[in-house]
This record gives C-alpha cells, sequence and structure tokens, in this order.
C-alpha cells in the first residue's frame, strides 16, 4: 500500500527506500508504517470513523472560523480510570492516515471523510470543492508537493519524516480518539463520543462531528447574465433578508426555515386582508342593517371565528392563495428537475408525513402545499421525544430535507415577486420614510 500512496502523492523513490520529490527528501520508516498497518488489521474504516472492539478514531471540525477560536496547542487527554476509557482530542493519527489512503486506493469511487475534510478547510480549494473531490488524486498531489516544498523551505532543511509529513499535510484536522478496556459495540462508541463531545463544548472548544453532504440540490438556471433585465420592482425589505439569509444558509434547517420566514412575514397581511373583505361582504348585502339583531350577531360570529380561521396554517394557504401561480409553480419544478417533480409529487419524507402533490386543481394544490410546508416547519422546530414527526440533525433525514429547499424556494420567489411594488421614482421616495 505505502507505494500506492506514494504514487498518488508524485514522489519518486530512492534507492535507500525513501522517497524524493525535487531536493527533497521524505524518511520512511518501514518498521514504523508496518506496525501501523499490523494496527489496522483489526480494524475498519467507513467515510470518518476508524474504529474496531476497544478503540474509535473519528474526524470533528470547528463550527467557528479558527481565528475566532483559541485552539488546544496539544493533545487533550482524559482517562475515566472507573470505566477504563481514555478520550483524547489530537490531530489524526498515523493509523488514521493510512487507513484513509488505504479506503481511496480499494474505493476511488467513494472518496475517504479525511481527504474531503482537508479539502473543505484549505483556502486553495474554498470555491471548487466538487472540482478538487471529483479529481481526488491530482488535487491531492498538487496538495502534497506544495506542502513538501513549503514546509521545508521555511524550516531550512532538505528532509522530513513522513509521519511530519502527514501532520502537515493534514494539519487542519482534529479527530477524537476514544480506547476502551473492554469491549464495545460501534453504537456504544458513538455515545461515549457525543458526551466526550458536549463536555468539549461546554468548555467553548467548538467542536462537531464532521459531515460532508454531497450537494445535488442545484441552484436554478434561468437567464444568462447578460440577458437579465433591470429591477422593474421594489420588494419588501424584511422578507428579502429571509431570503438572503436562506441563499447564504448552509445549513439545511436554516435555509428551510428562512424560506418559511419570507411566507410567515405576509401571514398578518392576508389575514387582515381577509377580515375586512369578509367584513365588507356581510356589511355589503341588501338586507344588513345595524338594527337587525340577526346580521349583527352573524357579524360579530364571523369577527369571532378569525382566531382559529387564521391560525397559522390557514395563513399560509391564504398566503399562496393571493400570490402562488400552480402552474408557474409546476413549470418551475420541471423545468428544474423532472426528478425532484417526481419527488413531491409521488416521494414520502422519513422524518414527517406530508401529502403528495399529484395533479391536482390549484385550490387543493395550494391547501396540500400549505399544509406539507406547514408539517416540515414543525417538525424541525419541535423535538418532543417520542413523536413521530421529528427532525433528527445529523442523520439521514438531513438528505432528505434538502430536497425540499428547491419547493421552497420557488414558492418564496414567487410570493416576493407577487407583493412587489412597480418601481417609479415617486414609490421609492416614499419609502425612505419607512
Amino acid at each position: 500500500m505505502l507505494g500506492s500512496i506514494r504514487d498518488i502523492c508524485g514522489f519518486d523513490i530512492s534507492e535507500d527506500g525513501n522517497w524524493v520529490y525535487e531536493d527533497f527528501k521524505i524518511l520512511v520508516d518501514q518498521y514504523r508504517v508496518n506496525e501501523s498497518l499490523n494496527n489496522l488489521i483489526n480494524l475498519e474504516i467507513n467515510k470518518t470513523d476508524l474504529y474496531g472492539i476497544s478503540s474509535l478514531e473519528k474526524l470533528v471540525s470547528i463550527t467557528k472560523p479558527s481565528r475566532l477560536v483559541r485552539l488546544p496547542s496539544e493533545e487533550i487527554i482524559k482517562d475515566d480510570e472507573d470505566n477504563g476509557i481514555q478520550y483524547s482530542l489530537s490531530k489524526p493519527s498515523f493509523e488514521y492516515i493510512l487507513a484513509s489512503f488505504g479506503s481511496m486506493i480499494q474505493e476511488d469511487s467513494d472518496f475517504p471523510g479525511l481527504f474531503t475534510a482537508n479539502f473543505l478547510l484549505s483556502p486553495q480549494h474554498r470555491g471548487r470543492i466538487e472540482q478538487a473531490i471529483e479529481n481526488l488524486e491530482s488535487t491531492l498531489k498538487y496538495e502534497a508537493r506544495r506542502t513538501l516544498r513549503m514546509r521545508l523551505r521555511r524550516r531550512d532543511t532538505d528532509s522530513i519524516t513522513l509521519e511530519e509529513f502527514f501532520r502537515f499535510l493534514f494539519g487542519r484536522l482534529w479527530t477524537v480518539k476514544i480506547k476502551s478496556e473492554a469491549e464495545l459495540e460501534l453504537i456504544n462508541f458513538y455515545d461515549l463520543f457525543n458526551s466526550f463531545l458536549f463536555y468539549l463544548n461546554y468548555i467553548n472548544l467548538p467542536f462537531i462531528e464532521f459531515r460532508y453532504v454531497e450537494n445535488d440540490i442545484r441552484n436554478p438556471q434561468r437567464v444568462n447574465i447578460n440577458d437579465m433585465a433591470v429591477p422593474r420592482r421594489i420588494y419588501n425589505r424584511e422578507p428579502l433578508y429571509y431570503y438572503h439569509q436562506a441563499l447564504s444558509a448552509e445549513n439545511p434547517v436554516l435555509e428551510f426555515l428562512s424560506y418559511y420566514q419570507v411566507l410567515e412575514y405576509y401571514y398578518k397581511i392576508v389575514a387582515d386582508e381577509d377580515l375586512i373583505n369578509g367584513t365588507k361582504n356581510i356589511i355589503a348585502t341588501p338586507d344588513f342593517s345595524s338594527e337587525n339583531a340577526e346580521k349583527l350577531e352573524k357579524l360579530v360570529s364571523f369577527i369571532k371565528g378569525t382566531e382559529n380561521r387564521y391560525n397559522e396554517e390557514n395563513s399560509l394557504q391564504l398566503v399562496l392563495k393571493k400570490y402562488l401561480d400552480v402552474d408557474e409553480l409546476r413549470y418551475d419544478l420541471n423545468n428544474y428537475d423532472v426528478d425532484f417533480y417526481e419527488h413531491i409529487t409521488n416521494g414520502e419524507i422519513e422524518f414527517v408525513e406530508v401529502p403528495q402533490l399529484r395533479e391536482l386543481e390549484d385550490a387543493q394544490f395550494k391547501k396540500l402545499l400549505a399544509r406539507r410546508i406547514y408539517r416540515i416547519r414543525n417538525a424541525l422546530i419541535h423535538s418532543k421525544e417520542g413523536f413521530k414527526d421529528r427532525y433528527v440533525p445529523f442523520s439521514e433525514h438531513e438528505s432528505e430535507l434538502r430536497r425540499e429547499l428547491p419547493l421552497m424556494r420557488f414558492t418564496a420567489e414567487q410570493v416576493l415577486l407577487k407583493s412587489a411594488e412597480n418601481l417609479n421614482i415617486h414609490t421609492l421616495r416614499s419609502r425612505s420614510d419607512q
């Protein structure tokens, strides 16, 4: 395997068995390598987990930019002597790195999480992560050579050990390591991992489990930038801010709820409008009179009934009734991805029961769309144990939620577009006092 790793990194081999590139040398301790490879015999790797019956090493990431966090200057080790468990937070072990290389060599169609994380955190690849991962070996070769050249020139030397080289190459990364004197199941190690992570978070070390979800939800491409028209309308500021928050969100929960807030902004507007129109309809009947007790009771009953009539789901229905063009939404969804349209018309969501948006009359479509959106929203914000409709972060629910985002985006965009005012200099000036 070591030869394959050397080839991936783009190095040659010298007569003494060391790796060379240009005038630089990587010193290979074959005994140390064999020792680490022997340690891996009884271990398995799965994406970011290296585990066995008595140990787990798992990749973690930092939730805030490293410049805002005071990271540990050395390895953190905590021993639970009562239970025979050791916890540590440090850079990836030599075994972990070798196992990740081995995973890449054996399954080149399924990239290891170690390299993905490294590229995600690398300034050289920021903004082109997908391309870096797609061309994993060529990207890794570039990184390896650049790291070797940069580090050795900085240290004014021409050689470095293999372990030091790996430590520099993956220097942005951290792993949590758990060792147990007793044999444990993987799920038991996950419980210990989560407990240790919570303690780190509690003392303001913002590490979380590293997760990389392939972003198969692409942005819609509507027109070429050269064909974009000048703005013709003025949009409400607050819902537009929620829309921008959604577009900038990396977390699918925040993105979904931000689009929901765009819709929610209009609840009172449409409810007030509906109340006024309903009141007008009663008053405008030829037989209405302030002296007619029966008609006054009907008016009072109508107004009293608004508390239930304008609950959140019904308010959402009113927003969609007023602003949503169903044919336009169907066109956007079909044009975006036929498979995605199939998902919302026939697919199910594991973490929440939602209605399917089949070919329905417009009024029924809007009613069921409101129900679908509102039920997902509730599953995101409510976490009562035992409830069936409940979203769990860092689980397979995340990819399911991402599939709902285009529907939310297209719906929110329609509401923004339809609620905007025509742009002219007079309406613009009138908004300056708002």
